[in-house]
């Protein structure tokens, strides 16, 4: 199945639209949201529809497939208010994962439904986005007008709960992740955070491989690292090594990695760093740690191009051997030849070792132009997020055109593109006659693909929205033409007939191209 980024260039993508609305028109009760589980909850939980995941999977999942069937090749799972800091409105926080794993589990069976149904369509390719909404508390903003300093949130805070909510989200099998209705850039840089920001050690603090204890952890199954940059040793002991797994966005963060590692070595990278001094190979100048692109390398010659890793028995791990292959093809695609040696390769033959590298091959041909200044969008993604391509979604909330946290467009975009969001958009608050000019702003602003997807105009004295499927699908025919969007959809008030119109409208319509934009004045 091709990517996401695949599909972009060739089509505009259609993503789907309100899950609220869709909600609403099942007339639930409160017993209905309770469930059996949750019929002796202590709060009214009415209206918390995120809690539907649980007790109503089946409306949901009826939801998705309406949704799919009108034309959507994205869905958003229902996560909206899925962190525990939202979820604490009704006594639910510790639901959080459970909650976003379903979600997602939930998107990806209807998807399965759907080919299934439609075995034409079994090979195109239908993607499921972990929706990240903005929290119902804010960073930026007091919500004590006597009191313009004070915050109900702090950012970790804010992070931590994001982490949770983005953990389960990847772990229900989410295809993408979907920061939206960023009102608060602060609150969207929390997300970016806990996306990019590498998560903590897992599996804990691992014994040397010469204990015995470290081969009862591994048979056991109780270490599941997705990827490994490096080790570093913990004193006193000596004997305790920590695996830790870092993201190249946040380049701050790798050099500490790097430092530390460089600081504390282990006793192979001991071994073999004094070794390769203490010879002072001719035309061989070593540096230890060194960050290249995503990846800290154990050993690095830049003259020779030249890679040294040494990995521990933790690397014998099936998904281990996956990412060192990765990383490997990686730095081998970008000109630098990798030598892999055990730790009980250097502690009990150091000479053997010091031949190899000696007689290493030169280094495969690039096929990039540099190996070292890589852009960002070059490297291969890590991090606490998995991985997944990120969408990011703002809003704008009047004719101001400026956010609620007071950022023009191009404030707001500047602020987060450094996340590299495969998408960045607007959605809410507005119809699409009002975004209009917003958009077109965007389009040209922005280097990625771009995404619009405005309510059903806009709300009427009852709060319902009357704009009819063919108006709205209208508008962004306009866009699609004028060349202003990548993936286009609908929010509040927005049903799958107002889907279902929008994709037949454009889908004949080429994407807008990625503009070439100055990176510098």
């Amino acid at each position: 199945m091709n990517t996401i980024q695949q599909e972009l260039k060739k089509r505009i993508l259609v993503i789907d639209g309100a899950m609220g609305t869709m909600i609403q028109r099942n007339n639930l009760s409160e017993t209905d949201y309770r469930g059996e589980r949750f019929k002796d909850w202590p709060t009214d939980i009415k209206g918390h529809n995120d809690l539907l995941c649980l007790t109503q999977p089946q409306i949901i999942k009826e939801i998705h497939l309406q949704y799919l069937e009108a034309g959507a090749d994205i869905i958003e799972t229902n996560t909206f208010n899925a962190q525990r800091v939202s979820l604490a409105d009704y006594q639910m926080q510790d639901l959080a994962y459970e909650i976003n794993v379903a979600a997602a589990r939930i998107a990806k069976e209807a998807i399965q439904e759907f080919k299934t149904k439609h075995p034409e369509q079994a090979e195109e390719p239908k993607f499921v986005a972990g929706a990240i909404g903005p929290m119902n508390k804010t960073l930026s903003l007091s919500p004590d007008v006597n009191n313009p300093g004070f915050r109900a949130l702090s950012f970790d805070e804010a992070v931590e709960a994001y982490s949770e909510q983005v953990k389960g989200l990847i772990d229900g099998g989410a295809d993408l992740l979907l920061i939206e209705t960023i009102f608060d850039t602060l609150n969207a840089k929390a997300a970016i955070y806990a996306i990019k920001a590498p998560p903590p050690p897992r599996g804990g603090i691992l014994e040397d491989e010469k204990n015995s204890n470290l081969h009862e952890i591994i048979e056991n199954g109780k270490v599941a690292h997705s990827k490994f940059l490096g080790v570093s040793q913990l004193p006193p002991s000596g004997g305790e090594v920590a695996y830790q797994t870092a993201d190249p966005m946040l380049y701050g963060l790798l050099k500490e990695f790097a430092k530390t590692y460089r600081s504390q070595p282990t006793e192979a990278e001991n071994i073999l760093w004094q070794l390769l001094r203490g010879k002072k190979l001719e035309g061989l100048k070593f540096r230890r740690q060194h960050i290249i692109g995503a990846y800290i390398a154990d050993f690095i010659c830049l003259s020779k191009k030249l890679i040294i890793e040494i990995d521990g028995l933790i690397h014998q791990l099936p998904e281990n051997k996956l990412s060192d292959a990765e990383r490997t093809k990686w730095l081998n695609e970008e000109g630098f030849e990798v030598i892999q040696f055990t730790n009980k390769e250097v502690i009990y033959n150091p000479e053997k070792v010091l031949e190899k590298i000696i007689q290493a091959p030169p280094p495969p041909k690039s096929n990039t132009s540099s190996s070292i200044n890589l852009s960002a969008s070059q490297l291969p993604p890590l991090g606490g997020g998995g991985g997944l391509p990120i969408m990011i979604s703002g809003t704008i909330t009047d004719a101001s055109g400026r956010t609620l946290s007071g950022q023009t467009l191009e404030a707001f975009y500047t602020s987060i593109q450094h996340a590299n969001p495969i998408s960045v958009g607007l959605n809410c608050a507005l119809g699409a006659k009002e975004m209009r000019p917003h958009i077109e702003e965007l389009s040209q602003i922005a280097s990625c693909f771009t995404s619009a997807y405005p309510n059903a105009g806009l709300p009427n004295e009852m709060g319902e929205y009357d704009e009819q499927p063919e108006e709205t699908a209208h508008f962004l025919e306009d866009w699609a033409k004028e060349g202003f969007v990548n993936i286009v959809g609908g929010c509040c008030g927005t049903t799958p007939e107002h889907i279902r119109h929008i994709a037949d409208a454009v889908k004949k319509i080429k994407p807008r191209e990625l503009p070439v934009v100055e990176s510098q004045l």
